[in-house]
C-alpha cells in the first residue's frame, strides 16, 4: 500500500513534538507560526520563543517565576501574573516602581552573580533572565533549573518577547493585548516616515550614560535610529559603545544630539539640567544641532523597558516636530500606565518638553 509522503511526515512531526514535551526539553529549530501564539496542545504543553531565537517547551505555563530582568518583572505585573513571581535580582528589589507591585519578595542576589542555593531553595520552575549578558549559565543548568532568556527591552524584539511572557505564564490575551499596543506605535511610525526618504537623513548623535559616550554599530541607539529613518554618527563604532572626544562630535556636526538619561543621573539632576550641561560643553556652540537647540535628554526607561511604546514617539516626535504634531507621547505613556503598569507615568520624559498634540493615531 502507498502510503502518501505527507502523512509520514506529519507522523513524524507529531513524534518529535511528543518526545520534546515529555522531555522538558529545547529545541534549535523554529516552531510553526501557530504554536507561537499559546499552549501547544491539549495537555497545556506551552512553547516559547526566547529573544536569542532558541524554542523551549514546557509542560505548563509556569506558576513560580524567578527572574533577574526588571523588563520582564515589568511585563509579568503588567500581564497580571506579578503572583507568579517568587524570587528577584537585588537590582529589582531596589527599584520602588516594580517593588511596589511586587511586596516583599525574596532576593536572590547580585543579578549577574546570583546565589544559586536561594534560587533551588524557591522551587521555581523557570529562571527568567536577559537574553545577553548571563554569566553564571552552567552553573543555572548544572542546578537543573530551567532557564529562559527574555530581554523584554529591545524595541524590535519587544511584541515577539512579550507574547512569549504571555505563554510562559497563560496570560495571552494580556501579552497579546500589549503586543499589539506596541506594534501600533511601530506602524504609526512608519506611516509617518514614509513621506521622509532623503538623500540627506537626519544625522544624530546619540550618547550614552556616560559623558562622551557614542552608541556604537550594535546599540539599540543606532536600532532606533535606523526605525527612525535617521543616522547615528557612531554607527560605524564598533561594539555597543565607544568612548569619544568632544572634538570628534564637532567635525561630525550632527543635526540632533539625543543623549539618554539614567536612574543614577537623575537623581541628582533633572532632564533639564542634563540638557544644559552638554549644550555648555566646551566647543559645542559650533554644532549645527546646539545652535538650533535640537538637544533632546530622553529617560532611558523610556527607550530600553516595556515603556517603548511611548518612547518611540518621544523620540520620533523630537526628530521629526512636524510629522508628529498631533501626536502626545505623554497620552501613549498614561495609557500604558493605566491599561498595563500602574506608575508607569510618574517619571520625568524627554527635556525640553515636546509640544502636545491630539493623541494616539
Amino acid at each position: 500500500m502507498n502510503i502518501p509522503s505527507t502523512y509520514v511526515q506529519n507522523l513524524t512531526v507529531l513524534f518529535l513534538v511528543m518526545i520534546a514535551v515529555s522531555a522538558g526539553c529545547t529545541m534549535t529549530a523554529a516552531p510553526p507560526a501557530a504554536q507561537t501564539s499559546g499552549p501547544a496542545d491539549s495537555d497545556q504543553s506551552v512553547i516559547i520563543t526566547e529573544t536569542t531565537g532558541k524554542i523551549t517547551v514546557l509542560p505548563h505555563p509556569a506558576s513560580r517565576i524567578i527572574t533577574q530582568n526588571g523588563d520582564v518583572a515589568e511585563l509579568l505585573i503588567a500581564f497580571g501574573a506579578k503572583d507568579t513571581i517568587v524570587g528577584v535580582s537585588d537590582t529589582i528589589k531596589n527599584r520602588p516602581d516594580i517593588a511596589g507591585h511586587i511586596g516583599d519578595v525574596p532576593s536572590i542576589g547580585d543579578w549577574q552573580n546570583p546565589s544559586i542555593e536561594r534560587i533551588t531553595s524557591l522551587r521555581p520552575d523557570v529562571l527568567v533572565t536577559y537574553g545577553t549578558m548571563v554569566k553564571n549559565t552552567d552553573q543555572i543548568k548544572a542546578a537543573n533549573i530551567t532557564m529562559i532568556q527574555l530581554d523584554c527591552y529591545r524595541i524590535p524584539k519587544l511584541a515577539s518577547d512579550a507574547r512569549a511572557i504571555g505563554n510562559l505564564t497563560g496570560k495571552t490575551d494580556r501579552a497579546e493585548e500589549y503586543a499589539q499596543f506596541m506594534e501600533g506605535s511601530l506602524s504609526l511610525i512608519e506611516s509617518r516616515l514614509n513621506s521622509t526618504d532623503s538623500e540627506y537623513p537626519l544625522m544624530v548623535y546619540t550618547e550614552g550614560y556616560s559623558d562622551y559616550t557614542a552608541h556604537g554599530r550594535e546599540s539599540g541607539g543606532t536600532l532606533l535610529l535606523t526605525l527612525l529613518r535617521a543616522k547615528n554618527i557612531g554607527a560605524n563604532l564598533p561594539g555597543l559603545s565607544q568612548k569619544v572626544s568632544p572634538e570628534w562630535i564637532i567635525v561630525e556636526d550632527p543635526d540632533v544630539i539625543l543623549k539618554i538619561g539614567s536612574r543614577e543621573d537623575m537623581k541628582s539632576e533633572s532632564l533639564d539640567d542634563i540638557r544644559t550641561r552638554i549644550m555648555n560643553r566646551p566647543g559645542f556652540d559650533r554644532i549645527q544641532a546646539v545652535r538650533e537647540g535640537r538637544v533632546y535628554v530622553i529617560n532611558g526607561d523610556l527607550i530600553s523597558s516595556p515603556r517603548a511604546v511611548a518612547g518611540v514617539l518621544y523620540a520620533a516626535k523630537a526628530l521629526y516636530p512636524d510629522q508628529f504634531a498631533d501626536i502626545d507621547p505623554d497620552q501613549v505613556l498614561h495609557e500604558y500606565a493605566t491599561r498595563f503598569f500602574s506608575g508607569a507615568d510618574n517619571i520625568p520624559s524627554i527635556a525640553p518638553s515636546l509640544n502636545k498634540g491630539a493623541g494616539h493615531a
